[in-house]
């Protein structure tokens, strides 16, 4: 069989900086594809990747969610603003991958 090593590493935005400028999305990003995550990949390639205690979501209001609060169940967060009174969610989150 072959013995060649595969593997998958999230690494810092700021390596590939010239093609991800940053890492992480605001409400005007709105509609658009933005960098969240950078993987190295040898010897295999992504399929499918669903954020789990990844992310911390900062409201308009300026109140945050902590990574251990967002999780994307089917494509979605949702929850409650008690400090600015107000729902907030995330929709539709939808992956696709790149190679720099």
């Amino acid at each position: 069989g072959d013995n060649k090593q595969s593997y998958l590493k999230i690494i810092d935005g700021n390596v590939k900086k010239q093609k991800l400028s940053r890492l992480g999305m605001s409400e005007a990003d709105s509609q658009e594809w933005v960098g969240i995550v950078c993987f190295e990949c040898r010897g295999m390639e992504p399929i499918g990747y669903t954020p789990k205690n990844d992310f911390a979501v900062e409201t308009t209001g300026g109140t945050i969610f902590d990574c251990e609060d967002v999780e994307f169940d089917e494509g979605m967060w949702a929850d409650y603003d008690g400090e600015n009174d107000m729902s907030v969610s995330i929709q539709d989150l939808e992956i696709q991958f790149e190679t720099f």
